[in-house]
């Protein structure tokens, strides 16, 4: 069985299955119009030749192109009973209807939300820069800045958590002395207490307080 929801709330996929059903859509509407054109036209230029057998052709003509546009048109029906008969629970009717503008920012602001809750508790580099990526998809003015201001108060925390990881490395007073200024610095209490804590930790394996 495919997991159908963690396919179809994926930001990516949702937007390439939304230009899919445009350009469907597109089809549909742009084949039978193309076919209706080409068959006034034909017509029209074998009854000004008068010719009967320019009609006879025309007329021949046009069954193969009404054909030809029918199995164009009927091509995401047939693909979608290929694809529900052959994958079982898997219902690509579902990306569809989920691929819809409303549905694609919101997957883009869940998948940033998850990357800036990431980023809090891991405090590093690499996840901050992954949150930071995230925003830039979320459409909504109010909410991408609202992640933005929180944002700049994760990337202090990531900075006094490499200073704190210095520390951890080289036990040295001049190093803990910075970390500890840019620990009492953060204005988020819950990150300034998870890294006194660490710094506390990390004091008592240093010479000076053993």
């Amino acid at each position: 069985m495919i997991n159908i929801l963690g396919i179809c709330d994926n930001a990516e996929i949702l937007s390439v299955i939304r230009l899919v059903k445009i350009l469907i859509d597109g089809i549909k509407i742009i084949v039978p119009i193309i076919l209706i054109v080409t068959l006034s036209l034909d017509f029209m230029k074998a009854t000004a030749a008068h010719d009967e057998d320019a009609v006879k052709k025309a007329a021949s003509g046009a069954i193969r192109k009404a054909i030809a546009a029918i199995a164009i048109f009927m091509i995401p029906t047939f693909v979608g009973i290929i694809i529900n008969v052959s994958s079982g629970d898997f219902e690509y009717k579902t990306c569809l209807a989920n691929a819809t503008i409303e549905n694609i920012a919101a997957a883009y602001e869940t998948r940033a939300h998850k990357l800036m809750n990431d980023a809090r508790e891991q405090l590093t580099n690499d996840t901050y820069l992954l949150a930071e990526q995230a925003l830039k998809h979320i459409q909504d003015e109010s909410v991408r800045q609202s992640y933005a201001e929180e944002l700049k108060t994760i990337k202090q925390g990531v900075d006094a958590k490499r200073l704190v990881d210095i520390v951890r490395r080289t036990k040295k007073d001049k190093d803990y002395q910075a970390a500890v200024d840019a620990v009492n610095a953060l204005e988020d209490r819950d990150l300034r207490n998870q890294l006194e804590d660490e710094l506390e930790e990390i004091s008592l394996t240093m010479t000076k307080y053993v």
